[in-house]
């Protein structure tokens, strides 16, 4: 297991298959309501305070589970304590590792998404025909994603789909 210490509220932990496996566990079957997830979740938990770091769960938490091409990586988010008092809820999301792209019809609002984007693992701005395309690919929060689809489009961009999409999209 490789732990990443992004900053002092999220850590990550990348898996692979193998490790998964050993756990009993495939990322498939990752869901936080189930008991074999949590029981993998704890373990890790474990083995990261073994590793020296500490992340724990009596507060709001976000685990974010992203598919790798060889495994898989959880990302621990310590959250800002609830205002409404409301209960706080573990949540698991999981999600492929698939790019996007990102469609900006000015300067303007390719800047302010890409100023949501800075988590983002890699980015690329192409520009054409006053049309701004915005290649995102890596982990990236739901969050960070949510506050830039309010500047731009976004649709996925596979690989083998994105030479068309970028070619569909700049004729227009």
């Amino acid at each position: 297991m490789n732990i990443v210490i992004k900053n002092e509220y999220r850590v990550e932990a990348e898996l692979t298959d193998e490790e998964l496996q050993s756990l009993g566990i495939r990322f498939e079957q990752l869901d936080y309501a189930d008991i074999e997830t949590r029981r993998v979740i704890q373990t890790l938990l474990g083995e990261m305070r073994d590793a020296g770091v500490n992340v724990s769960l009596s507060g709001r938490v976000l685990i974010e589970a992203h598919k790798l091409p060889d495994g898989c990586r959880f990302c621990f988010s310590v959250l800002p304590p609830r205002t409404d008092g409301a209960p706080s809820v573990k949540q698991l999301i999981k999600r492929p590792r698939v790019p996007l792209l990102f469609v900006c019809a000015s300067r303007q609002d390719a800047d302010r998404c890409l100023a949501c984007l800075t988590d983002a693992a890699q980015t690329r701005v192409y520009e054409a025909e006053g049309r701004i395309l915005i290649y995102v690919s890596g982990d990236v929060m739901e969050t960070s994603l949510s506050r830039a689809a309010e500047f731009g489009d976004a649709y996925p961009a596979d690989g083998e789909l994105l030479p068309a999409f970028l070619n569909e999209q700049l004729a227009h």
